[in-house]
Order: structure tokens, then sequence, then C-alpha cells
């Protein structure tokens, strides 16, 4: 793509971060102006060379800029991008990263703003631009809600900067992405939260015990379903703001399926369990499950001893092998899974020659 001369991001944190890393990495833009209240972000990323100017209010820092990306939590995006449009103007590509789109989308578009919402699908538990990443973006789709009739070369101009940084651009409606984001993203959310409270909430009494046992326990499946728990409350209050219709409509879908899996527990209807439990896995299988991010992975789990230079080892006889690594690693928590060692390939040959390989080296192989 071309190289941009000027590009703005409005909030440092670990979106904002990550794409000033992204796009300082791979070569994207000349220089990046930055604003967020946290002054020590803005003094470390310009050390770094992450950005070339930042400053701790909206200013005429954003002029000339070809594209400015919003990163500020969903509450306060509309309020942001009004802000740096008077600096920037309607030639640049005004954007943001917001897991909510139609009400923020609404706002912006209704005070005459030429603006295409953006959000990318991806993230970590930490935050902050100290957690920072510039490979964030690799093979995650980016979802992109351009207005009514707007101009394709624009919207194919942005679709070129995710595409820069290694992302994967999907163009939705804004209701569609509230409405898909909700169920598989939102609703999971406080679902996980629910389930961390319920386990691991302060009780009174005897029950004290009992509570410390559960968070004993508390590793395996239970820390990997409720991963997400561990997210930004900061941004989840504010994306229940924002998206308060659909995710209740989510949350009540999974009400139904609970209510309906205690009735059957209650009529010990355990042919009708067995069923809920097929049909859940029948689907959660068909998940396009040999996908990592948005490109197609074959992979393999191996067991490995817990020693120095172990997964150096692994890699370096792969590597004599001819085979490309997509992704390598260890697996902490193992409750359903085989193998200490998690990999992933590019096509089914490259997995078959890596478990040849990993087997005449001696090591045990298991199957995706």
């Amino acid at each position: 793509m071309k190289l941009l001369e000027k590009v703005g991001i409005a909030g440092l944190g670990l979106i904002g971060g990550s794409l000033a890393r992204a796009l300082r990495a791979r070569g994207l833009c000349r220089d990046i102006h930055a604003f967020d209240t946290d002054g020590e972000a803005l003094e470390a990323a310009l050390r770094e060379g992450v950005v070339t100017s930042f400053s701790s209010e909206i200013d005429d820092g954003f002029s000339g800029c070809e594209a400015v990306f919003v990163c500020v939590p969903s509450d306060k995006i509309a309020a942001c991008a009004a802000e740096i449009f008077r600096f920037c103007g309607a030639d640049c590509l005004l954007t943001d990263v917001g897991s909510v789109k139609a009400e923020i989308c609404s706002e912006i578009w209704s005070a005459g703003i030429p603006f295409i919402g953006g959000h990318p699908m991806t993230g970590l538990e930490k935050t902050g631009f100290s957690a920072a990443k510039e490979f964030l973006f690799e093979n995650s789709y980016y979802i992109l809600t351009p207005p009514p009739g707007a101009d394709e070369a624009v919207v194919a101009r942005l679709s070129g900067v995710v595409r820069g940084i290694g992302a994967v651009p999907l163009v939705l409606t804004p209701e569609a992405h509230d409405e898909a984001v909700a169920a598989v993203s939102h609703a999971p959310h406080v679902a996980a939260a629910a389930l961390v409270n319920a386990a691991l909430g302060a009780e009174g009494g005897g029950a004290r015990k009992n509570t410390e046992l559960r968070a004993l326990l508390a590793a395996g499946g239970f820390r990997d379903i409720t991963r997400v728990a561990s997210g930004s409350p900061v941004m989840w209050r504010a994306i229940c703001e924002k998206n308060p219709r659909e995710i209740k409509n989510a949350l009540l879908r999974l009400r139904g399926e609970i209510d309906g899996f205690l009735d059957k527990l209650a009529r010990r209807d355990f042919d009708g369990i067995y069923t809920f439990f097929d049909e859940a896995k029948t689907r959660r299988d068909g998940i396009e499950r040999k996908k990592s991010g948005a490109y197609p992975v074959f992979g393999l789990f191996a067991d490995i001893s817990d020693r120095p230079g172990a997964i150096a080892a692994v890699a370096e006889l792969l590597y004599k092998s001819g085979v490309n690594i997509k992704n390598i690693g260890i697996i902490n928590s193992r409750e359903f899974e085989n193998g200490v060692m998690k990999i992933e390939l590019e096509s089914a040959r490259g997995a078959e020659k890596a478990a040849e390989a990993l087997k005449n080296g001696g090591y045990t192989v298991y199957s995706m």
C-alpha cells in the first residue's frame, strides 16, 4: 500500500499502542501523532520511536493526518471523533476501534462527519501501552462499518491500511456487527464474569473454606473458559452502555439454554442432557476448527520434557525437516488435551511432515 505521510492515534492503550507499533514496524507511515491523558505512555512511545509527536489534549497536532484511529472507550468515541474532525478535516480517514458500532456510527454520521466504524477482533487481558504488541492484529478479522453509500475507493483505502498491519478486513453494517459480536463476544464476557463471581464470590459462615478450596482448584478448564473475565471493567461498562439491547437478547438466549438444562436435571432426563452436550459438541466442532485467526492452520500436539532448550530443539528439528511453523507454544492447562506442546502449521501436508519428523525424533505426537 502507499506510504501514509501522517497518522493520528487518539488513545495510546493496548489497541492504539499496538496500531502505532504495527504501522511503524511495517513502514506504513512517516509520522504518527498521538493523543492520550497518560503522560507516561506518551513519553514512552516517543522515547521508543513509536510516535513522532504527541499531545495531552486534542489539538492541531491532528492537522494534516491522512488517517486517524480513535482508540478511546466506546462511550467516549463519538465526542472524541467530533473534536478531532475539527482539525483533521473531511479528507482524513477517520475511524475507530470500538467494540460497538450502531449507536456510535449513528451519532457521528448524524453530525455530518465522514467516518468509517472499525473493530479489530483481537486483544489481550492486559491493558495499556506497555502491553501493546506490533503483531497483535496479524491474521485477525478487522471489521469495518462504512456509512450507506460510502465511496468504495475510501473504504478500499482503509481496507488497505488494515491489510498492511496484518489483519483481514470484513465489511459489515453496524447492526449486523453489534448483533453478532454481542452473541460471540459481549455475552460470553458477561457469562465468564458471572461464572467467576458464582464460583469464587465471597460467602459467609462455614462456606468460606469451600470458596478457598474452589479458588485453589480453579485451573484447567475453569481458567480457560473464564479467561476473558480479566478484561478491563472500564471498557466493559462502556460496551454494555452502548450495546444493551443486543447483549440482553444474547443473554436471554443463554438463559433459555440454562433454564432448559435445569429442567432436564429436575426431570432426570439424562438422555436429553446427552443431546444437549452432543448438539453443542457438533456445533462447536463445526466452527472451522482448522482455522487460527483468519487463515487455515493445521496442527498437532506433542509431549516434551520440561528442560532448557526443549522448544528450541523441536523448532530446529522441524526447520531441518523443511516444515514452516505457523505457531508453537506450551499448553499450560491441559485438562482435556493430550500433549504438552501445541504446534500449528500452514497445510495438511506440513502437519503430516511435522508429525513424521517428531515421531522419528522420539517424540510422542497427538492429532489436533
